[in-house]
């Protein structure tokens, strides 16, 4: 009777807070105000004359649906947690599957939206849905979940806030997505006592984001040891793919290199050619400085691996190491493909990115024009995309362009900026 009882306090506030009622109002003439706060809280069990009258005053029509419960509850619980197992092991073909035959047994079955499982089904929806990078969609079930969370059971408010957090890392909201999974991992560690590679993943993943590396790592090998546990390769590569980036970031290139090099060792029923793409990217990456033509070559494979948009990162490390290998025609060749893609695909951060290099490599960044699309365009738009790192570096790069054009005032203005927002990203804080 307790699981009863706690949903009909919590049915009980959630619907006198959206109605803007006190307590006072509603206990008037029905119980005491202390009565109605134990209720609401779950410390006591109301008699159903009691319940009975609060929802009349309330105007909770067919409460007795949202409460009820269902022959198949029990199994139909049991397949939303598969379903929630897929999604996270990136077992795409049976998340699929059981998204539909989860789908027609909703329809087939009345339950009311407000019912504990129905609830349930569309937090794993809103799961589902991120792991599609369906945002628009996830969006509105973000912003209709938020209305009915003080209706969720523990459990749910911890998927809640751990959903909530890939939906806004996926936004590039990166400190809110950060804030978001600290609460997730407060609910998990401090109240419910479990370990979820899922989440310390994505923790790592926002703390890379942040310049956080060393922190990133730690959550990271967190994760790995649950994947790996569950011998769950997808996520296993997903996660040596962070930490080997982590350690490039840090300077720890020879764990890097080894790391990238495993995940390329893996046997093909392991690893997609999408990952394997991006480990071929990452090594290329940290082979950039030390081994040229090395890092040429396996860009050049993961470029052959990749489709449209996917190419952007690659191309635009391919034409940087051309840069350093002072393979000027090339470089530009490839900085026109770069600028053709990123078009195609309206992907404005690489379209910046690839004009930036462009005009370095034609030394015509000295000049007025650059520094107004630099001012106007490039600096606004990674800010707001919540790209600090690249952000800082523009703010250098205006700094350096204002004193060339003996904008001395400004240049300083500029240097001065970076500084700040240096000090603010190591603190962690949001630039404003």
């Amino acid at each position: 009777m307790k699981g009863v009882f706690m949903d009909k306090g919590k049915l009980i506030k959630h619907f006198r807070k959206r109605s803007g009622i006190t307590l006072e109002e509603l206990a008037r003439g029905i119980c005491s105000i202390s009565y109605l706060s134990k209720f609401e809280n779950g410390t006591i069990q109301p008699a159903q004359e009691v319940f009975d009258q609060l929802c009349h005053r309330l105007n909770i029509q067919n409460y007795d649906e949202i409460l009820r419960k269902h022959e198949g509850d029990g199994y139909i619980k049991k397949q939303l947690t598969q379903w929630l197992q897929y999604i996270e092991d990136k077992d795409d073909g049976k998340a699929y599957q059981a998204h539909l035959n989860i789908q027609h047994y909703f329809e087939e079955n009345n339950y009311h939206p407000l019912h504990e499982i129905y609830l349930l089904y569309q937090l794993i929806q809103l799961r589902y849905l991120l792991s599609r990078d369906q945002i628009n969609q996830s969006s509105e079930f973000v912003q209709h979940l938020s209305y009915y969370q003080d209706l969720f059971p523990l459990k749910y408010i911890y998927y809640y806030k751990k959903f909530t957090g890939i939906f806004h890392y996926k936004q590039f909201h990166f400190n809110t997505a950060f804030q978001e999974f600290i609460h997730a991992l407060s609910i998990a560690e401090q109240e419910l006592h479990l370990d979820d590679a899922d989440l310390y993943y994505y923790l790592a993943l926002t703390l890379a984001r942040l310049n956080k590396h060393h922190l990133s790592i730690e959550y990271a090998k967190k994760a790995l040891d649950l994947f790996q546990s569950d011998l769950c390769y997808p996520r296993m590569i997903d996660t040596q793919m962070l930490l080997a980036i982590n350690y490039n970031l840090t300077g720890d290139n020879k764990q890097a290199v080894d790391l990238f090099e495993k995940i390329l060792a893996a046997e093909s029923d392991q690893i997609t050619d999408k990952e394997r793409a991006m480990a071929y990217h990452n090594l290329a990456y940290t082979l950039k400085h030390t081994d040229h033509q090395k890092a040429l070559e396996l860009i050049n494979q993961a470029i052959e691996l990749k489709h449209g948009e996917e190419k952007l990162n690659s191309l635009f490390l391919k034409a940087s190491i051309l840069v350093s290998l002072h393979h000027k025609e090339k470089a530009l060749a490839t900085i026109q493909t770069g600028i053709q893609c990123a078009r195609q695909s309206r992907d404005k951060k690489y379209y910046y990115k690839f004009y930036v290099l462009e005009q370095k490599l034609k030394g015509t960044m000295y000049e007025k024009e650059f520094l107004e699309q630099l001012e106007s365009f490039i600096l606004p738009l990674f800010k707001a995309r919540g790209e600090y790192a690249e952000y800082l570096d523009f703010l250098e790069l205006a700094g350096e362009v204002c004193y060339q054009l003996r904008h001395y005032k400004k240049a300083s203005d500029y240097f001065k900026l970076a500084f700040e927002t240096l000090k603010t990203i190591d603190k962690g804080g949001e630039i404003k």
